[in-house]
């Protein structure tokens, strides 16, 4: 409507061109977990050896369980993340 365009047009020529319409990360209205924690989380996990945590320490400092913990790790898109795999070949 805003486009002047109704919204399957709109659909049609994003899937063309190959981007995605869903919202992930911090897009969402129902997401409880901030991107930052998402990239913090991360961090903590990739560490070196010294300082890298277990995914049961991560959860205890976010109150979050090893396994909430682990996906996030493994498998939680933040809205930079879905931005990076577009822009990619």
């Amino acid at each position: 409507e805003y486009l002047g365009r109704d919204r399957d047009s709109v659909h049609k020529r994003a899937r063309y061109i190959g981007v995605s319409m869903k919202k992930y990360g911090e897009l969402l209205p129902f997401t409880r977990i901030p991107d930052d924690d998402v990239h913090l989380i991360r961090e903590l996990r990739d560490a070196e050896s010294p300082r890298r945590l277990t995914f049961r320490e991560i959860g205890e400092k976010f109150e979050l369980s090893e396994s909430t913990v682990n996906f996030i790790y493994h498998h939680r898109r933040t809205a930079e993340d879905v931005v990076l795999r577009e822009l990619m070949p």
